[in-house]
């Protein structure tokens, strides 16, 4: 096993290869109609390409992320940031979030910058750990990982964690390097430290149980995973862009992969139809052996559901009885289970009422959209 020295020069290089060998065995059910908009040929070469890749997230029409992160306006991004400080306090935020790798948009207040898209990330991240901090030495599995920003925070607030991350070749390119750039103290695997394995019986199980830290890998090897191996699944706003038969084939890795205990974190829209077919959150096919421990919409967009349940390994109706009060349309016109808390939409209060309420000299707001 050589996992990629943080400091290689090669980095651009093994980010190459990976991504070629993992185009060969990619699966084209894995892409979909959704990702053949973003993830297409005449951008192939771009995913490998230095240039690119050291501005993967900066607005332009070649931008490496479309897809896998949000656009949106400085009026967005600092609203954002107000919903997320009714909650959390300002040091937390400021030290999980991330606006330099990738050349992103961004707002600097009182001279620090914040990305609209990256402030999800950190919500979520701050959902996840409650349910996970207990556990030692925590295992992860994030499937579409985007490029990585999710993980890097998980990181963060739990630094024993190993996650594993499972994408396209196209995702996998811009998060190897979003990863490498921010972490280069840490093992990061990557597709081909599997391939050149020996395929022995066993033998990938042993490099699942090896000391890393990420490991950025295709869809195929998440059956490769060792059975009951993960504390966490993770899944945001990606399945609700799959085919229901791919969503199928993730829910049986995710009942065989999970430990007894371990969670499901679940973040997707009611509906959506972006691959030929309309894919419903009520229809997921969660097996029996799920309690619910969290179920609202999100903070952050209310046709969006965060559905949090654990393994239980014993016959439960819990997720069913929730899913059947789910709507079936693309946005939320009354569900009964919202927190009253969070029934507030991103812009009930005036942007300048916001602004003060950070704290600071925050009226000095530079606008980094270039």
């Amino acid at each position: 096993m050589h996992p990629i020295p943080m400091t290689d020069q090669n980095l651009f290089l093994r980010i190459q290869d990976n991504f070629l060998a993992s185009k060969q065995s990619i699966n084209p059910n894995d892409i979909g109609n959704h990702w053949n908009r973003y993830f297409n040929r005449k951008k192939s070469s771009k995913f490998f390409d230095p240039h690119y890749l050291e501005n993967f997230r900066a607005p332009s029409m070649h931008r490496l992320s479309d897809g896998c992160d949000d656009q949106a306006s400085w009026q967005k991004t600092v609203s954002r940031l107000f919903i997320l400080l009714r909650s959390q306090p300002l040091h937390t935020l400021n030290l999980l979030s991330e606006a330099r790798i990738g050349r992103p948009p961004c707002v600097k207040i009182d001279g620090h910058c914040y990305n609209h898209h990256d402030l999800s990330l950190v919500y979520y991240a701050l959902q996840i750990q409650p349910h996970i901090e207990n556990t030692a030495n925590p295992v992860f599995c994030e499937i579409g990982s985007g490029f990585g920003g999710l993980a890097h925070k998980l990181k963060i607030l739990l630094p024993a964690a190993k996650i594993i991350l499972i994408d396209l070749p196209e995702a996998a390119a811009i998060t190897t390097y979003y990863l490498a750039s921010l972490n280069p103290h840490l093992k990061l695997l990557t597709y081909l430290d599997f391939r050149k394995t020996p395929n022995k019986e066993g033998e990938f199980n042993d490099l699942f149980q090896s000391d890393f830290d990420f490991a950025v890998l295709p869809p195929e090897m998440l059956a490769e995973m060792p059975a009951r191996f993960c504390d966490a699944f993770i899944n945001t706003r990606s399945m609700m862009e799959m085919k229901f038969a791919t969503i199928q084939h993730y829910f049986a890795q995710i009942h065989e992969k999970t430990r007894h205990g371990g969670i499901f974190y679940n973040v997707n829209r009611y509906a959506k139809d972006t691959v030929g077919e309309c894919i419903r959150l009520r229809d997921y096919p969660y097996d029996k052996q799920w309690e619910v421990i969290g179920s609202h919409p999100s903070l952050l967009q209310s046709h969006i559901h965060e559905l949090i349940t654990k393994r239980t390994g014993t016959g439960s109706n819990s997720v069913t009885r929730i899913l059947h009060t789910l709507p079936d349309k693309a946005y939320l016109q009354r569900y009964e289970g919202i927190p009253h808390d969070q029934a507030a939409k991103p812009g009930d209060q005036p942007l300048q009422a916001q602004v003060d309420h950070i704290g600071g000299n925050c009226r000095r707001i530079s606008c980094l959209f270039c």
